[in-house]
């Protein structure tokens, strides 16, 4: 056999992806056999010919509608795509989720104490004087570090609430391995506005050093940086509109 001719042959092959396209070649290939043989039958094995092509006919419209009713995948050469959780449109609940070390501070009581504290006077002072304003801490109900490791947190429910929320502001005071910074990561991959308060001095990691405008990839990623934490108050009492000037849509 020549290439030439194989050629035409590996492009059908390569053609039949799926076993409703199998299912065509094969129903294909009967009647064009029926259709030759009907060129040298005469009579009655003709008329039997042509009941043949019509019925084949018959048989693909039949076949094809009952296959997109039971098995509709079977038209797109696969399973239906699970739809992306992550990409589905919600509602907002929440103009900004707050990400701040939690868990880090487990062999330090005292600490998990001050920057939760810290981290109420923020949501605080974020919805003081704005009652449609609503900032989700997960420490909320969590008043101590003995709380917070009996608690059933869990992914879901942080990528739940950066979901439902306009932006994320991340309080950063140490260079501390914390799940704040994959919140961050995840929020960055919804392609929510992200504000990081980082404490003076303190290094961030490096895709987060430098503040970046919003892309077709990530949101807008500012950087403040502060001495003592009512200095990140401060940004927002000066700029009481910040949340929703950052979670403005840019064209």
């Amino acid at each position: 056999m020549s290439a030439e001719s194989g050629e035409p042959r590996a492009r059908v092959i390569e053609a039949i992806k799926t076993p409703l396209g199998l299912l065509a070649l094969v129903i294909l290939a009967i009647e064009a056999v029926l259709a030759m043989l009907a060129t040298k039958a005469e009579g009655h094995d003709l008329t039997i010919l042509l009941v043949g092509l019509i019925g084949t006919m018959v048989l693909v419209v039949v076949g094809i509608y009952l296959v997109a009713w039971k098995r509709p995948d079977l038209l797109s050469g696969g399973a239906q795509p699970v739809p992306n959780a992550a990409l589905t449109p919600v509602s907002i609940k929440y103009d900004a989720s707050i990400s701040a070390p939690m868990a880090s501070f487990h062999r330090d009581p005292k600490s998990y104490q001050r920057s939760r504290n810290d981290i109420r006077k923020l949501v605080k002072g974020l919805e003081d004087g704005l009652p449609r304003r609503k900032a989700f801490d997960a420490g909320e109900q969590l008043p101590s570090i003995k709380a917070f490791e009996a608690a059933d947190l869990s992914l879901d429910t942080d990528i739940a609430a950066l979901r439902e929320s306009r932006c994320c502001i991340l309080i950063y005071p140490q260079e501390i391995a914390t799940s704040a910074l994959v919140e961050v990561g995840v929020a960055i991959g919804l392609k929510k506005p992200v504000v990081i308060h980082v404490l003076d001095g303190v290094s961030l990691p490096f895709l987060l050093q430098h503040e970046q405008g919003a892309s077709e990839t990530h949101g807008a990623i500012h950087i403040y940086k502060y001495a003592n934490f009512n200095d990140i108050l401060q940004v927002y009492r000066a700029n009481p509109d910040l949340l929703e000037r950052l979670a403005a849509p840019t064209h």
